[in-house]
């Protein structure tokens, strides 16, 4: 079967062509996914390909073989293009007020005991007349030609030092003299071309070319540690963990970013390990193709997953299978004919296919590869591609797990240790000193030190007007040994629903149950119904719910549903039947939990606590004094191994306590999709406060979890504009003043880490409720980051919060206390979570209908109850 594709190529030349910086050695080349110049003829002509030309040399590409490309090559973007995809790149979005004054406001809050910590950044220390200036270089006669450009401003090195030129920018660290400054260059034709270099602007340290700069310059360092770049961070091969009874292998690396902090430009270093496994994804096939409907299982392990080609050590996310195409499929390669892509290979690589039937993997371009003319799909072959990361096998594989925990799940002290390794090494790189001295830039040799608060434990309140402290750990385990819950709702009506050979235990369970649900105020009565069922087959169980279902006529609370393991096809099976055919509340329990008879009690008081906050009830709360408030939590949850829409939940709290809430979800395929739900979404859970209280709120706060790299600046500029205007619709419907709204965008996944000095040279996690809110906070934002849970392994992750919007008048102290007061709210723990209840109920119903509900909505009847926790 023939196909036309056209060749890839590494990224190292395509860089070189992007971005020119001098050094003693020649031209340096910068990071092209991060800065590109603008524009030129790379591409291949239209209706062509791009191939090797006469000198072996290939235009444009990743490393593999790509699909066509419609139009004449790289698409030519304007400099506001340009400008607009750095500034979504580093998140660059001004949310921090300034008063009357234009001072900005503070966001230091003052509440707490004062701490000092460390933090895994570096200062970047430079001359105090230390700039970037901005010129522009016209050329007469005029070049198209990026490359040429490049070439012609390239005889004049030696005497601009050093520099970064895209072809019409240039940008240096002092200012030349004369302005303009006129030169001259001779083509290879031994045409004379004359160019004026004329200053632009000198650079803001928050303009992101600004940023750009010096991301450039510590990729351009990185290089000269002989490490591995794979995706956006570098990797140490030659220092790979094996771990041969596993068949794995682990990569040290290191992420990094540049930025401009409050007080200082700091760069960020945080310790990575990248999981490679030593089969490819040929022999993943061949253990699945015996199989009955093996396609469908092939597609299932492979799509989703990230690989890795051993040609070039290029990394790849596998969107599809391509059972049309295989090694032996040709395409036209210019210049050199029809070849197969299996001689391609035998050629170019020295890699010779062994299954010439072997279908293709697909990998579609990304964002970053549609600005460089990449509008085709990556074809991939099979046999060449190295698995990377887990199964969900591996991960429930316990002796795996223990024996990774040393190297993924570092301890404080470790953790600082490999960083300060990482700035020596740099600094003995041969080649960095000199690269950074010419730019008059060296970097401190010392972790950031950093002030920030650690304040008071919260206050739990319980039933009876009863109340007590967090424990040092910040939870409450013990709590249920002496309060009763907040508020419950008895669990008179339900059904069971038990394998045969776990009756007994089952039974025995349920009166555990009973016994821990008397003195915290629960009343569990004997289930109406427990169905016995011989085996676990998924139709086994959804016939024993409808029997349940039909018994009763309507009359259940709930569906206690028991299951042998932690099987995900049964559970999302059973769920999908309760919420969605029938709306009702389910409980999966595991089975070898009742064969405990040790932690039986607690086990019960654990799933007593769970039911009641699915019916309706309430655990505990925390006092929040503000009053006619909503607080709203949304999260995002994208599906890797399907096509189709991603998931949004949002999670809104409708009475004082906030612990109750109402819940909606809804699909989109683009962020404009997603904002317009949101819109309706938010007028749902209005809607739904106003129901419950007879009145709308007074204040809203949203916490947004789920905002991609990229996209702040659409969510501030187009998502908050949305929702006020909807807000505006309904209070103007309803004649009431407008309330006053936050928009919280709250970030889990960073490479923030912050730490305790305990004393006498020793290094901790820092202790719950931390805040840090300046050094290492962004100047243009309202941010802190707050550590809400203790951390028994490895280096606590902090979350990030950035107030985007804020009309409650309400100062720093107070915002960042009702963040961590939030924190307390998951009724699934008693404990703190990472990220305030809201969004982690958000999380939860995201990923529940996503996974479990494969992508239906729960029944509207459940709006109402946390049935998803």
């Amino acid at each position: 079967m023939s196909s036309t594709y056209y060749t890839e190529r590494s990224r190292k030349r395509a860089r070189e062509d992007e971005v020119d910086s001098h050094d003693r050695r020649g031209h340096f080349s910068g990071d092209g996914e991060r800065y590109r110049g603008g524009g030129g003829s790379h591409g291949p002509a239209r209706g062509g390909y791009d191939t090797c030309d006469s000198g072996g040399r290939v235009e444009g590409g990743r490393g593999g073989v790509v699909g066509v490309r419609a139009g004449r090559g790289r698409p030519r973007q304007t400099l506001e293009d340009r400008r607009r995809e750095r500034l979504d790149r580093h998140d660059l979005v001004v949310s921090r007020e300034v008063d009357k004054y234009g001072e900005k406001m503070t966001k230091i809050g003052r509440t707490g005991k004062s701490t000092n910590f460390l933090a895994n950044y570096f200062v970047l220390e430079k001359r105090t007349d230390w700039a970037i200036y901005h010129y522009r270089v016209d050329f007469l006669p005029a070049e198209k030609e990026t490359r040429i450009k490049k070439k012609l401003f390239r005889e004049h090195e030696g005497f601009f030092g050093a520099y970064i030129f895209d072809g019409s920018s240039l940008y240096l660290s002092y200012r030349l003299s004369p302005d303009p400054m006129i030169l001259c260059s001779i083509r290879d034709d031994k045409e004379k071309v004359e160019f004026s270099v004329r200053l632009v602007a000198e650079l803001a340290p928050t303009d992101v070319m600004y940023l750009q700069i010096y991301n450039i310059l510590v990729r351009k360092c990185l290089e000269f540690m002989d490490l591995e770049e794979l995706g956006r961070h570098f990797y140490d091969r030659h220092q790979a963990i094996k771990i041969e009874a596993h068949r794995l292998e682990l990569w040290p690396g290191y992420k990094t970013s540049m930025r401009n902090h409050e007080h200082n430009i700091l760069l960020g270093v945080e310790i990575t390990h990248k999981v490679l496994r030593t089969d490819n994804c040929l022999h993943v096939m061949e253990r699945l193709r015996g199989g009955q409907n093996y396609q469908h299982a092939i597609k299932e392990e492979l799509v989703g997953s990230i690989v890795m080609t051993h040609y070039n050590r290029k990394t790849y996310r596998v969107d599809d299978i391509d059972w049309d195409n295989s090694p032996g499929s040709t395409f036209d390669m210019k210049g050199h004919g029809t070849v197969t892509f299996a001689d391609y290979f035998a050629k170019k690589y020295g890699l010779r296919c062994t299954d010439m039937l072997q279908p293709m993997l697909v990998s579609r371009p990304k964002k970053r590869d549609f600005h460089r003319g990449q509008t085709g799909p990556v074809l991939l072959v099979p046999e060449f591609c190295q698995m990377t990361g887990l199964t969900d096998e591996m991960r429930s594989n316990f002796q795996l797990m223990k024996s990774l925990t040393g190297y993924l799940h570092v301890s404080p002290d470790r953790r600082v240790e490999a960083v300060k390794k990482f700035m020596a090494r740099l600094k003995q790189a041969p080649g960095v000193k000199e690269e950074l001295s010419r730019w008059g830039l060296k970097f401190n040799d010392n972790l950031v030190q950093v002030k920030g608060r650690v304040v008071d434990r919260e206050m739990i309140m319980f039933g009876q007007n009863q109340h007590e402290a967090a424990s040092g750990r910040a939870d409450w385990n013990a709590a249920f040994r002496n309060h009763e819950m907040a508020s419950s709702v008895p669990l008179e009506n339900w059904a069971v629903i038990v394998p045969q050979r776990d009756a007994q235990a089952i039974d025995e369970f349920i009166s555990a149950m009973q016994r821990v649900g008397e003195p915290i105020r629960f009343r569990v009565s004997r289930p109406r119904e427990v169905i016995r069922i011989p085996d676990i087959r998924i139709p086994t169980y959804l016939t024993a719910i409808d029997k349940a279902m039909s018994n009763q006529k309507g009359k259940l609370q709930m569906i206690f549903i028991v299951l042998p393991r932690q099987v995900t096809d049964i559970y999302a099976a059973v769920k999908k039947r309760c919420a969605v055919d029938f709306s009702i509340p389910s409980q999966c329990f595991i089975s070898k939990n009742a064969h405990n008879p040790r932690g039986l009690m607690s086990i019960a008081t654990k799933v007593v606590v769970q039911v009641n906050a699915k019916l309706g009830g309430e655990p505990w709360f925390v006092q929040i004094p503000l009053k006619k408030l909503m607080i709203v939590g949304f999260d995002v949850y994208h599906c890797g191994k399907r096509k189709g829409a991603s998931v949004g939940a949002m999670v809104a709290t409708t009475h004082e306590t906030q612990a109750k809430y109402y819940s909606t979800v809804s699909f989109h395929n683009s962020k404009e999709e997603l904002s317009s739900n949101l819109c309706a979404d938010m007028m749902k859970c209005m809607y739904a406060f106003q129901k419950v209280n007879k009145d709308l709120p007074d204040r809203i706060i949203m916490y947004r979890d789920g905002v991609g790299e990229g996209q702040l600046n659409f969510v501030f500029e187009t998502e908050i504009r949305q929702i006020k205007q909807a807000m505006n619709q309904v209070y103007t419907a309803s004649g009431k003043a407008l309330p006053k709204f936050s928009f919280i965008v709250v970030t889990k996944k960073i490479n923030t880490r912050i730490f305790a000095q305990l004393g006498n040279g020793r290094i901790g996690n820092p202790e719950a409720g931390t805040i840090v809110d300046d050094v290492i906070t962004l100047p243009e934002r309202f941010d802190f980051y707050l550590i809400s849970q203790f951390s028994r392994q490895g280096t606590v992750s902090p979350a990030s919060y950035n107030v985007l919007c804020d009309s409650q008048g309400l100062d720093a102290d107070k915002i960042q206390r009702l963040t961590y007061k939030l924190c307390h709210m998951y009724f699934n723990w008693s404990g703190t979570v990472t990220v305030p209840a809201p969004c982690q109920y958000a999380h939860k119903l995201a990923y529940l209908t996503g996974v479990a509900l494969q992508g239906n909505s729960a029944s509207e009847g459940l709006s109402h109850l946390l049935h998803f926790l």
